[in-house]
This record gives C-alpha cells, sequence and structure tokens, in this order.
C-alpha cells in the first residue's frame, strides 16, 4: 500500500481486496490533485503517482468546459487506449479513484465496477459535502 500503511478507515484493504489481485488490473489509485493517498499492494510508486498526476491533469481540463458549452457535473470517465483502459471516478469533490486495465476488461464492468468503489470510499471516508459520487462536480484544480 502506497504511502499509507496504517489506515484506520480501512481503505487500503479495500481497495487491496478489490483491486491488488484482479485479474487484468494493473494499477490502481485514491488520489487528490495529483498527489497519491493510497494505492494497491504492489503498485510501483513512481506508477503510482504518474498515474495520479495524469488522472487528476484530466479531470481538471474537464471541469473547465463552461456550462454553455457543454460542461457540468462529471461522472465516472473511461478513456480508452490501444493496450490499456483507464477509468476515474470521483470519490468527492476533490479526490479520484482511478483503475488502468487492460484492454481485455470489459469496459463497461470496469466503469460499474469503478464507480460503486468511489461511492463504496466515499462512504467509508463519511463524505456528505459532495454533489454524489459517480455525479460530482469537481473543482478546477
Amino acid at each position: 500500500m502506497l504511502p499509507c500503511e496504517h489506515d484506520a478507515l480501512g481503505i487500503s484493504r479495500f481497495i487491496d481486496a478489490r483491486y491488488a489481485a484482479a485479474p487484468g488490473i494493473e494499477q490502481t489509485v485514491m488520489s487528490s490533485c495529483g498527489v497519491v493517498l493510497w494505492a494497491a499492494t504492489g503498485s510501483d510508486r513512481a506508477g503510482a503517482e504518474h498515474l495520479a498526476a495524469v488522472s487528476s491533469g484530466l479531470m481538471s481540463l474537464a471541469a473547465a468546459i463552461p456550462p454553455a458549452y457543454g460542461g457540468g457535473r462529471i461522472g465516472t470517465v473511461l478513456i480508452t487506449m490501444e493496450k490499456r483502459l483507464v477509468c476515474m471516478a470521483p470519490v468527492d469533490d476533490l479526490t479520484l479513484l482511478t483503475v488502468m486495465a487492460e484492454t481485455s476488461h470489459h469496459a463497461d464492468r470496469l466503469v460499474r465496477e469503478t464507480a460503486a468503489a468511489a461511492r463504496a470510499i466515499s462512504a467509508l471516508l463519511g463524505v456528505t459535502s459532495h454533489h454524489g459520487c459517480g455525479d460530482t462536480l469537481m473543482q478546477p484544480y
């Protein structure tokens, strides 16, 4: 688990139980403003930090779209690439859960699972001050 060894809220165990040994899942991080808060066991630090920074940047770009041009609340975001899928779901207004998987993983399943995990983590954290996980208004950083 990166970087938090001791986790009274159980988030480390939750992320590991869902993702550490899941087939096709390569990297899972929870981050805030591009800084890794938690990552699944077995994640390398450099990879987790890179994924957290990229995820933050992508969500910031999406959040910068004004409502007049179709911007607004951002839900779960899926990016498909040649060999990878990256799914991002807001936990609260500044915290993201990002999961990177092989393209053999079913995209719709990854989106559902990531959104459900973000909602569960939000409940573990006791988050009540956002617009609802999976449909959160992300503020530009």
